[in-house]
């Protein structure tokens, strides 16, 4: 259960409605984030026949999640970018896209795309990577937020500890915690929830400003905004 701002909220109040309702609302709202940000990745063509409304967004929805499949990394991550005709792709992760990649896997199960053990396997895996519980550790600070981007391979970062990337995250976790009905699942979206004190992002409660960064000891900088 969360203190300060969030007191009273825990992952337990935010279970499924009606899990059928939560698996379409998922879908749709999942769809619609992952085109929305890979839009600009896309080239379109015009249809050469028209083509149902269905139809379209279930291209839409496909093109999206092999985007998201080449942006995976080896060990469960998800990178910044993708580097068309590169040789190489990049090693550097953003946490904010772990968050959408674990919709995108949602987006992949709901959709019959891939089968869903082995979606549920991805999903556990950038989970429990996520949570320090490989050889590789994430970059966070004292207080649980992520470090913005680093490199896969060693963690290695200068960038700002974000405590919007880190909800992104977190945003994807829950997103993925209310899809699959896995306990092996929500218990690691759970030790992700408790891990960070989302407190310390509150810089002012009365005008409910927040801290965009956090320092490596946890303290609030860069900003206050609302």
């Amino acid at each position: 259960v969360a203190t300060g701002p969030l007191q009273g909220y825990s992952l337990t109040d935010m279970k499924p409605i009606a899990h059928s309702a939560t698996r379409h609302t998922a879908a749709l709202l999942g769809g619609l984030v992952v085109c929305l940000l890979t839009a600009t990745l896309a080239h379109c063509v015009p249809p050469t026949k028209p083509i149902s409304d269905k139809a379209f967004l279930r291209t839409q929805l496909l093109n999206a999640c092999k985007i998201y499949r080449e942006l995976r990394t080896p060990n469960g991550l998800y990178r910044d970018k993708l580097r068309r005709n590169a040789k190489q792709k990049s090693n550097t992760v953003s946490v904010a896209n772990v968050g959408v990649g674990l919709i995108s896997l949602c987006i992949e199960d709901e959709m019959k795309f891939s089968l869903t053990a082995a979606v549920k396997a991805q999903v556990l895996a950038t989970l429990k990577l996520i949570n320090g519980k490989t050889a590789f550790k994430p970059p966070r600070s004292k207080n649980g937020f992520f470090r913005h981007f680093f490199d896969y391979r060693n963690a290695n970062g200068k960038s700002e500890f974000s405590t919007i990337d880190t909800s992104i995250l977190m945003a994807g976790a829950i997103f993925a915690y209310n899809h699959f009905d896995s306990p092996e699942i929500r218990a690691e979206v759970k030790t992700l929830w408790d891990s960070i004190a989302w407190k310390d992002a509150l810089a002012d409660r009365k005008t409910c400003k927040l801290y965009m960064i956090m320092s490596d000891a946890g303290q609030g900088t860069g900003g206050p905004v609302k």
